[in-house]
């Protein structure tokens, strides 16, 4: 995913969400030094998205001998409260990732295409 190419996925709401803890796991493969927006918002006919949480964390890997940054694969996990959600069955919860950055070649490539290992877990969130 790179710069001006957002993800967004929705899930469908059952009712309403808790007060909480999201925690948001965010390991991918990076080129260059991008910077990642994660938003979680609530999402419902008729009214603007609300936000719930956001998270945004700067990807630096080392430089190489040359000078330019290098590509390779970085963890990235953080916890941030949000509010109760009164959301009604219907709703949506919609996570949406935005690469911003100088560079339009810096990516950021979730990982999504095996099975979570120690050291690569899929992008995904924990709801309360």
């Amino acid at each position: 995913m790179g710069v001006g190419h957002p993800l967004e996925l929705t899930y469908p709401l059952p009712g309403p969400l808790p007060a909480g803890a999201y925690h948001l796991f965010a390991d991918g493969v990076i080129v260059g030094r991008p910077t990642a927006r994660f938003e979680i918002l609530w999402r419902r006919a008729g009214a603007a998205d609300t936000p719930i949480v956001a998270f945004t964390h700067a990807y630096v890997l080392p430089s190489t001998d040359a000078g330019t940054p290098s590509s390779g694969a970085l963890q990235y996990d953080a916890i941030a409260d949000g509010a109760p959600i009164a959301a009604r069955s219907g709703d949506q919860l919609a996570f949406k990732v935005t690469v911003a950055s100088a560079n339009v070649d810096d990516e950021y490539i979730p990982i999504s295409e095996h099975p979570s290992t120690p050291t690569a877990r899929m992008l995904h969130i924990e709801i309360p």
